[in-house]
């Protein structure tokens, strides 16, 4: 099985990071990672919508020019923690399944609860763009109608350090290892169920 984690900025640093995430994952021989850095026309950073639409005009300029081909792999993985506009647009360039370290990190974090039980997941971020950006991106990742009123009457800042004793059974979802999981899972449940 070929991965592709398809970094959208421009950071070689970043992506050889990504990289390095997967090592802990121990996957074997069968599963192969490759990486792809975005062109220096990308964005060096994602911060706001206008940079996710550049580094992903950038990424789909550099397909249409033939310096990147998709359909060598059977998996992509869009590595930016973003409702990034490149997880539905390339399924409609290329055959290979592709998903984002969002939505994997959240289907990750779903497995991790035990079922029906009141546990909760969250994103730690920061910004108000990220917080109204990934609220909004949760909300439509379960088919929820944005609220009026997102943001008013709660708060994601943290004061201090969190205790051990409030860190003890929590998970911290790496979204690059979530997101080789969740696509090689994608992958074989395609050759089984389809």
């Amino acid at each position: 099985m070929r991965i592709l984690i398809l970094n959208p900025n421009s950071s070689q640093d970043m992506t050889r990071g990504m990289l390095a995430a997967t090592d802990a994952l121990k996957l074997g021989d069968s599963i192969k990672i490759s990486t792809y850095t975005a062109p220096s026309t990308s964005p060096a950073s994602i911060n706001d919508d206008t940079d996710i639409k550049a580094s992903e005009e950038a990424v789909c300029q550099d397909i249409a020019n033939k310096s990147l081909s998709l359909d060598q792999y059977d998996a992509v993985l869009v590595a930016c923690f973003s409702v990034h506009t490149l997880v539905p647009r390339l399924p409609t360039l290329t055959s290979a399944a592709v998903t984002g370290i969002f939505e994997a990190s959240i289907l990750t974090a779903q497995l991790l609860l035990q079922p029906y039980t009141d546990q909760k997941w969250g994103i730690v971020t920061t910004g108000k763009f990220w917080e109204d950006h990934l609220s909004a991106g949760v909300r439509s990742f379960f088919g929820q109608a944005p609220r009026e009123d997102a943001g008013q009457g709660s708060s994601s800042n943290f004061a201090g350090l969190l205790g051990e004793d409030f860190a003890r059974g929590l998970y911290v979802v790496d979204g690059v290892r979530a997101g080789v999981l969740q696509l090689e899972q994608l992958v074989r449940s395609k050759q089984v169920f389809v």
